[in-house]
């Protein structure tokens, strides 16, 4: 039963950690957009 909870807890973590990175992308990509928009390319 504590194994499972260690478990449990390490796979939130790395949930967690997945989201905060997926996050960082969106946002460089959010960024990198706005560069090409402002460069007159368009980015849809």
């Amino acid at each position: 039963r504590k194994k499972a909870e260690k478990q449990a807890r390490k796979e939130r973590q790395r949930a967690e950690k997945a989201e905060q990175q997926a996050e960082k992308e969106h946002q460089r990509a959010e960024k990198l957009a706005a560069m090409l928009r402002k460069l007159g390319m368009d980015t849809d």
